[in-house]
């Protein structure tokens, strides 16, 4: 596909904003984490590390967990549900409060956020994999393009986010709950109407009548390449057996691989010999 080809899908912007959703969730839980176990909860300098600490570990033990559940609901599905467990931490920032808040609870909002994080940027990459599908001498092109509209709309949210005070006592609480909360409600939406969405399909009449047999093709062989005999007989290497695509066995006795020797009847036995016959 050309890159202009790219603009005529639809999936290519649903993909792009649900890859911006995610990128504006974690990179402002990220940012703003820091802050507001340092100015909102006031608690001791050392959550200032420990916290983020608590995020990117169960963000791991997360991944692997999804990685199961993927299996069972998809990637559509996984996404979803990653969007669901960060919407619950981005709440309990905003009616957290009390001793224990400041003690554990921080915690678990910290695991909350950190597990729908992971689950939300690996899902997004796999699916932005699938829209590319074997267009790959575009893929550059794709996760290009997905990058600039997330670092785009990083910096202008960011930017309407220091318009307010930040010495007031909700600021940080403010964004955590509403911004990336709102990011995983946009997630959400665009999973929605991701539903009855074959992410990867092409339609036809914009590809060659080669991409199309590659489209509908999703066989592929243990090494990842493409399991088509047109394919092969194109490939500059020599294979050491020859293929379908060559000449048969018998006009190349010396690379039969019989079993049993004695009853080839492909290479010649000795004394001119084939099979028990001259």
């Amino acid at each position: 596909m050309r890159k202009l080809d790219w603009f005529k899908e639809l999936p290519f912007y649903q993909i792009a904003v649900l890859y911006m959703a995610t990128r504006l969730y974690v990179n402002l839980y990220q940012v703003y984490i820091p802050l507001y176990v340092q100015e909102t909860l006031n608690v001791d300098q050392s959550y200032v590390a420990t916290v983020p600490f608590a995020m990117y570990l169960s963000g791991f033990g997360g991944s692997l967990i999804m990685k199961q559940i993927n299996k069972k609901i998809g990637r559509k599905g996984t996404f979803a549900l990653g969007c669901v467990v960060g919407i619950c931490g981005c709440v309990w920032v905003w009616f957290g409060a009390g001793s224990y808040f400041s003690e554990w609870g921080i915690f678990l909002v910290a695991a909350l956020l950190g597990i729908g994080g992971s689950t939300l940027l690996i899902t997004s990459l796999s699916i932005t994999a699938d829209l590319i599908g074997h267009n790959v001498e575009g893929g550059a092109f794709v996760y290009g393009f997905m990058s600039l509209v997330d670092k785009v709309s990083n910096g202008v949210l960011i930017m309407i986010i220091q318009t307010k005070d930040p010495s007031e006592g909700w600021y940080y609480r403010s964004v955590i709950t509403y911004a990336c909360g709102s990011a995983c409600v946009l997630g959400i939406g665009v999973v929605l109407t991701l539903i009855n969405t074959r992410v990867g399909q092409r339609r036809k009449g914009k590809l060659s009548p080669v991409m199309e047999i590659l489209e509908e093709s999703d066989v592929t062989d243990s090494d990842g390449g493409i399991d088509n005999p047109a394919a092969s007989c194109t490939s500059d290497e020599k294979p050491a057996v020859p293929s379908i695509c060559q000449l048969k066995v018998e006009d190349h006795p010396s690379q039969c691989q019989c079993e049993i020797p004695k009853l080839c009847t492909h290479r010649p036995a000795e004394n001119g010999k084939v099979d028990g016959r001259y």
